[in-house]
């Protein structure tokens, strides 16, 4: 079983004490290193092998995005923040995984580390598809393909451009595997492709012919996408 190196970086002590908790917890991180602010997070990195950083956006005096500029080999980056905007430019950075936003819950702190797990065994952070078992066999799906994902009670229905597969699989298995940058939840039940949205308007989203519903707990976070370009 791989052990995963970690740094926390927080300038909130109970911040870290809860991603401590968690990663001894889940018996497959080490924390090497807690560090509240990004200057001490540097130096840290200098000295000691990392594997994963666990940082927050918000420090005093050099930010968490000002920080990862600063770093030529960056680790596998989970960003920590209490604001769900600030994620939207953590795709930008290369290695960066996944963001958590505050509290942070042991069950969103596993599905980071799944995608840590993925990238780890795929070989390569660049895959372009997914293989999806289904009719006993193994279909490989090209991520600019897949339109969108629906939950469909023990199965997942994904909607590519040239047909539909059934597959069982939870949702949440492969939002985790799906590219971050192109994809994004609406719906306890709907994953949709950026690209093929054709407009979001009230609760609904349109893709092509379909209409689809977005929960509650998922629209601030679906406009602060479809809208960050025109804040520049």
């Amino acid at each position: 079983m791989k052990i995963y190196k970690c740094i926390i970086v927080d300038d909130e002590p109970p911040a870290i004490e809860i991603l401590q908790n968690y990663a001894r917890k889940c018996q497959v991180m080490e924390v090497v290193a807690t560090c509240n602010n990004a200057y001490q997070a540097l130096q840290v990195l200098k000295e000691i092998p990392v594997d994963v950083l666990f940082l927050d956006i918000q420090l005093p005096e050099l930010t968490g995005m000002e920080m990862l500029e600063q770093i030529t080999a960056r680790p596998a980056t989970i960003l920590t923040t209490a604001y769900s905007e600030y994620a939207l430019k953590s795709y930008e950075f290369l290695n960066v995984v996944d963001y958590l936003l505050k509290p942070i819950s042991y069950e969103r702190f596993l599905k980071a580390l799944l995608k840590i797990e993925y990238r780890a065994n795929s070989g390569s952070v660049d895959n372009k598809f997914i293989f999806l078992k289904a009719d006993k066999k193994y279909y490989k799906v090209a991520f600019e393909d897949i339109v969108f994902v629906e939950s469909a009670g023990n199965y997942i229905k994904v909607h590519t451009l040239q047909q539909q597969i059934f597959t069982r699989e939870k949702i949440s298995t492969i939002e985790n595997l799906l590219p971050p940058e192109n994809f994004i939840r609406i719906h306890k039940s709907y994953i949709v492709a950026l690209e093929f949205i054709d407009f979001v308007e009230g609760n609904i989203v349109k893709v092509g012919k379909y209409t689809l519903p977005i929960g509650d707990s998922y629209k601030n976070y679906l406009f602060s996408r479809i809208t960050k370009d025109l804040k520049g």
